[in-house]
């Protein structure tokens, strides 16, 4: 017998439809999961191409250049730059650039890439948008190469910025005075999305030919832009299109309630696989949560302005186990909490992390389940790929076995 024909809800990237993620088990549709967002969005599909998807869709999000779906969960978004495929729109300030708009095929893959091309004028060529309400702001693009293989973007008055290559798919801070972090993630066709982002307020966001040094162009020779956005966070989330005014993405709510009789109510597991990005800052984020009430719950926690994990299980208002600083990998983890009384465990990518020996009972029945959120907040920001209820306390190896990478 396997361990996935003792759990008693198994969820992953599967089947869906508007309002609902099926779990694949129970079989009788008890588990599946409701989903609530009241906006559209966005994901990249399994061609690697960005694509919207309706209200209360969830989303089932593909790494860019291959390999199996997770299910995205993030918090609400405002893209707060206008026309964020248009660069030739006189809404972007320019400076000795000439753009050339829908000259490529952009990540979507409809012909709305614009061309950054430099004039045959010795001085910077940039493009900016000024202005924004001052804030704290991460701005991300998607940049190709054209002749010219790098270019820069920058914050608060070009004080703060990064420059990246196009052609290694790298970047370097700006010096003496670098910003907060700054990162570029590949896609297919030679597309990167390339972010950067400083905790000082500004009010201005700027994209510069090469490293915003002084040269001359020739007129001809550019790169390639589109999908720009500006977030008041410390986070790049999923690409948000705007036009003529800003556009707002509701968050993914991903809940089930009723589910009493599929959670441990004296012992139980709950384990998740996950994909985790490790940034500079960021909010707290629930990975997975089952719960009656703020005082009886158990919970896997991603914690703000770290790069670690906390697991807790909280009975009847006291906190009987909490597994904090748990330090997790770049990319993918599996984690799973174990709660009995006298006997809970958190295991990490086959390792032990810690146990507790303490005990306590649930005061109220926990009845709801939450992935990638409370139910209501705290949303991950990221991508899970399997979320697990079992009613009994797995054994220590079968603990190191499930999350073993």
């Amino acid at each position: 017998m396997s361990l996935f024909d003792d759990a008693s809800l198994v969820t992953t990237p599967n089947g869906y439809k508007a309002s609902k993620l099926y779990s694949i088990k129970p079989t009788s549709g008890l588990g599946d999961m409701t989903v609530v967002r009241a906006t559209t969005a966005t994901r990249v599909n399994s061609a690697g191409l960005i694509e919207s998807v309706a209200i209360n869709v969830p989303r089932l999000d593909y790494p860019p250049l291959g390999g199996c779906p997770k299910i995205l969960v993030e918090p609400l978004r405002t893209n707060n730059v206008l026309y964020s495929e248009q660069f030739d729109n006189a809404y972007w300030g320019k400076s000795l650039v000439t753009i050339t708009p829908n000259a490529a095929a952009a990540p979507d893959n409809n012909t709305t890439a614009d061309k950054f091309i430099p004039t045959n004028i010795t001085n910077v060529h940039q493009i900016a948008k000024l202005g924004l309400v001052s804030n704290a702001y991460t701005f991300s693009v998607f940049a190709k190469a054209g002749e010219e293989t790098t270019f820069s973007m920058w914050l608060r008055n070009s004080s703060r910025g990064a420059i990246f290559n196009l052609s290694t798919g790298t970047y370097t801070l700006s010096s003496p005075t670098p910003p907060t972090s700054a990162n570029i993630e590949p896609y297919p066709n030679g597309w990167y999305r390339c972010s950067v982002y400083d905790a000082t307020p500004g009010t201005d966001v700027r994209i510069y030919a090469r490293n915003g040094s002084s040269f001359e162009g020739n007129n001809v020779n550019g790169f390639f832009l589109w999908g720009a956005q500006a977030e008041i966070a410390s986070t790049v989330t999923s690409y948000i299109p705007t036009v003529a005014a800003t556009a707002t993405r509701n968050d993914d709510v991903i809940s089930k309630t009723g589910i009493s009789s599929l959670i441990g109510q004296t012992e139980g597991t709950i384990y998740a696989e996950i994909n985790n990005t490790l940034m500079t800052s960021y909010s707290t984020g629930y990975v997975m949560r089952i719960f009656a009430d703020a005082n009886n719950e158990v919970w896997i926690r991603k914690e703000s302005g770290t790069n670690t994990y906390t697991a807790r299980w909280r009975a009847n208002s006291v906190d009987v186990y909490t597994q904090s600083t748990i330090s997790v990998l770049n990319g993918n983890n599996k984690i799973a909490i174990a709660y009995k009384t006298g006997d809970s465990a958190v295991y990490l990518n086959g390792t032990q992390i810690g146990t507790s020996a303490s005990t306590g009972a649930f005061a109220v029945a926990p009845s709801q389940i939450g992935i990638g959120s409370t139910s209501t907040a705290d949303f991950f920001n990221d991508r899970i790929e399997l979320a697990t209820l079992f009613q009994t306390r797995l054994t220590n190896a079968q603990l190191a076995t499930l999350t073993t990478l």
